[in-house]
């Protein structure tokens, strides 16, 4: 046999020995990679989640330890004090209804920024429905004179409303700080989660989470949506994690904890 005839004929071998998948065999693949994703993917959300978890809890220490700063320079009064100067009052002006919100005449300079070298970052939880891209923009609210919105709340010199209207003088003592040596076992910073308990907007869903962090929560994206837990920065530097337990009075996160609006039961949740 010619070495070429020889050639011809392992080619021809070579030929009838290669062939494809059968349909079965591609199903069979398929699968397999669809099962490895359904196993896979929970545990890359819930890696996601702690990771968002463990970001909020940095920024929450730093907006302490900004504050506490902030403080250390104003004879140790904490942001939003009335005894602050009438200059640094009028450069940040708190909503006393919302731990989150405040209108400053200029967003991008009042005095609280510049303990955080005028970055925005720290004021945004990463799991929060209000963080902006990149954190490069305030989230404004489309009303009253387009106040700021952040997604972590002041605790500091809240005024809490009691059942019925008017302060609640005894809640506003035993858990809003007020100066620099007060108990620093009470909260200065938390994750701007909010309780819900009666109706809002004629909506149908409430009591309900109208907005939160850990998941993201916005009642007009997400409503029904349940939170697993918040991040609370403590007035002696630390901060905690703590789930939301039921009933409320066996866990440190409650959901009814400050009451910021009577009319509808607004509630500040840590």
């Amino acid at each position: 046999m010619s070495a070429m005839n020889q050639a011809r004929k392992n080619t021809r071998w070579s030929t009838r020995d290669v062939r494809g998948f059968t349909l079965i065999e591609l199903l069979v693949v398929i699968s397999i990679i669809a099962l490895l994703i359904a196993i896979l993917l929970p545990t890359i959300k819930k890696a996601r989640f702690w990771a968002q978890v463990t970001a909020c809890g940095s920024n929450v220490h730093q907006l302490v330890v900004g504050s506490l700063a902030f403080a250390n320079d104003y004879d140790g009064l904490l942001p939003r004090h009335l005894n602050l100067p009438y200059n640094v009052q009028t450069a940040t002006i708190w909503d006393n209804n919302n731990a989150s919100v405040l209108f400053p005449p200029d967003p991008e300079n009042f005095p609280l920024m510049s303990y955080f070298n005028n970055s925005r970052e720290a004021f945004f939880c990463p799991g929060s429905e209000f963080r902006t891209v990149e954190n490069t923009q305030w989230e404004k609210k489309p009303v009253f004179g387009n106040p700021l919105q952040f997604s972590y709340g002041l605790i500091a010199n809240l005024n809490v409303e009691g059942q019925g209207g008017g302060i609640d003088d005894a809640a506003s003592d035993r858990l809003v700080p007020r100066t620099i040596s007060d108990d620093p076992e009470k909260g200065l910073w938390c994750d701007d989660d909010n309780w819900q308990h009666d109706n809002y907007d004629g909506l149908p869903f409430f009591p309900a989470w109208f907005r939160a962090n850990h998941p993201g929560v916005d009642y007009r994206i997400n409503p029904g949506q349940e939170v697993e837990g918040r991040y609370l920065g403590l007035l002696g530097g630390s901060a905690r994690w703590d789930i939301y337990a039921e009933p409320d009075d066996q866990s440190k996160a409650q959901k009814y904890r400050l009451l910021m609006q009577d009319n509808n039961k607004f509630y500040l949740a840590y």
